[in-house]
């Protein structure tokens, strides 16, 4: 993964790229080279006023609805505080 996250000749696509390229450099080191679009920001761009969420966008953009809304609850150990 870091080979082709440091590889600026190959292009990189994020959704939210601003946290993930922050999060890879702190929790690992990876400096990504080559992120050239970031699906969040094109869609705010364009729709200022809308949801910006991988979910939303997915439904907007393909022809399924979100998955999470498809998926069982589970237990998850996220905490909110």
């Amino acid at each position: 993964v870091k080979r082709v996250l440091e590889d600026r000749t190959i292009p990189k696509l994020f959704q939210n790229g601003l946290y993930d390229i922050a999060f890879l450099w702190r929790a690992d080191g990876m400096k990504v080279m080559g992120a050239t679009h970031d699906s969040m920001l094109l869609h705010h761009a364009l729709h200022p006023e809308s949801l910006k969420s991988l979910g939303f966008l997915g439904s907007v953009y393909t022809d399924h609805g979100s998955w999470k809304s498809l998926r069982e609850e589970i237990e998850t150990v996220k905490r909110d505080d």
